[in-house]
């Protein structure tokens, strides 16, 4: 049997990793936290980045007071600033538009 390259590893990899993102979706929606959140653990061990999906899935939210969401959302957090530091984004500025009159 032929040894898989870095391309299929790395298309291996992203694939349990969504896997791990799908098996903490359907733990949420089953209000079991404990296997929502290991999900999530093994999901950022393989490399989560999706800070959008933690923080807007709707099947995840019960979980967003658990302190160990919040620290697995820290991590995913660091990994995103990190990403966009090396892209040399920054936060956008906000303004505040003045009322017409």
């Amino acid at each position: 049997m032929e040894r898989l390259d870095e391309t299929d590893e790395r298309i291996l990899a992203e694939l349990a990793q969504h896997a791990r993102a799908t098996y903490a979706e359907i733990h949420g929606y089953l209000h079991d936290a404990d296997t929502a959140l290991h999900a999530l653990a093994l999901a950022l061990a393989e490399g989560l980045l999706d800070l959008a999906w933690l923080d807007l899935c709707p099947l995840l939210l019960p979980l967003h007071k658990d302190p160990r969401f919040v620290a697995l959302r820290a991590v995913v957090a660091h990994r995103v600033a990190g990403v966009h530091t090396a892209l040399g984004w920054r936060e956008p500025s906000v303004t505040v538009p003045t009322p017409l009159r």
